[in-house]
């Protein structure tokens, strides 16, 4: 067991802070401007200035050489942000401390701006963060687990991968099922040819259907993995012959057509679906003598009718 003597000086600042904490010096409490030298080069007068005082303070006072390498000052001046400012630390330290996962996952989670931050200066931030991987040691960047873990915490990291990543496909999916809209900017265009892909996208975007390529809506094997995901509303979308389909019906748990138009549009009753689905469904009869027997499904109408690239 080892007894360590703290020094005299860093003694009696650290129990002056005691008394600083309550009415008119709380303003001065850990200010490392007028503190002894010896509190500014010691490791737990920096410590707690970075929890009291925040990262600019300590970078302006503090000994350098004491912070750089010290992982627990590191996270501690992460740990005071407000603000997208992890690159910033980051470049105040040593490379040693740059090789430490948890030291870069942390800046990361931090590179973002606060919830009672203006939204124009949030859309700011949103262009200008991404760059905190590049930041790290190579031995991590060539970390594929790592460079993985990076991606689920913001996807705007895609700016820093190395080439290799950028071609991976289990990376493209990772970064695209958190953030589709981001990583469209990024990734290889040829991914987008993989359905794969595109399922993923669609199921990590803002499910806008109108932002969705129209040849999408006429590759079968896309429609499927939709309908598989209970994402139904693509049919509304897509040529009739996908809704006449049998096995998409069946794949979708409904037996008929109206049954499908129903999930469709999610109504509980034929009467409360659209107009224009309604007409397709129950075509009007021209006359009482040309009427078509009462037993004759709906479905069966459709299926006679024309086939035109027409949702329900």
């Amino acid at each position: 067991m080892f007894l360590l003597r703290r020094n005299p000086v860093v003694a009696e600042w650290m129990a002056s802070q005691v008394y600083c904490r309550s009415g008119n010096s709380r303003r001065n409490h850990c200010e490392l401007e007028d503190a002894p030298v010896d509190v500014r080069s010691d490791r737990e007068g920096i410590l707690l200035a970075a929890k009291w005082r925040g990262a600019d303070h300590v970078f302006t006072y503090a000994d350098n050489a004491v912070y750089r390498d010290d992982r627990e000052i590191a996270l501690s001046l992460l740990w005071s942000l407000r603000g997208p400012r992890g690159e910033q630390i980051l470049q105040n330290l040593a490379p040693c401390i740059l090789a430490d996962p948890e030291v870069i996952a942390e800046a990361v989670k931090r590179d973002v701006a606060m919830d009672d931050e203006p939204a124009w200066y949030r859309r700011e931030i949103e262009v200008q963060k991404g760059h905190i991987l590049k930041l790290a040691a190579e031995s991590l960047q060539r970390d594929r687990s790592f460079v993985l873990s990076v991606i689920q915490l913001d996807v705007h990291e895609l700016k820093s991968l190395r080439p290799e990543f950028l071609n991976d496909r289990e990376v493209v999916l990772v970064a695209i099922r958190e953030n589709a809209q981001v990583a469209k900017k990024h990734i290889p265009e040829r991914y987008w040819e993989d359905n794969e892909v595109r399922l993923a996208a669609f199921l990590g975007s803002n499910r806008n259907l109108d932002a969705v390529p129209d040849e999408w809506f006429l590759d079968r094997d896309f429609i499927v993995g939709c309908v598989c995901q209970r994402r139904l509303d693509v049919l509304c979308k897509t040529p009739l012959e996908f809704s006449l389909d049998h096995d998409l019906r069946k794949l979708a748990g409904c037996d008929t057509l109206v049954d499908l138009a129903l999930a469709i549009h999610e109504c509980p009753f034929p009467h409360q679906l659209p107009h224009e689905v309604q007409s397709r469904l129950f075509p009007k009869r021209k006359s009482r003598s040309s009427e078509e027997p009462a037993t004759k499904h709906s479905t069966e109408l459709v299926e006679e009718s024309s086939k035109e690239d027409i949702g329900i």
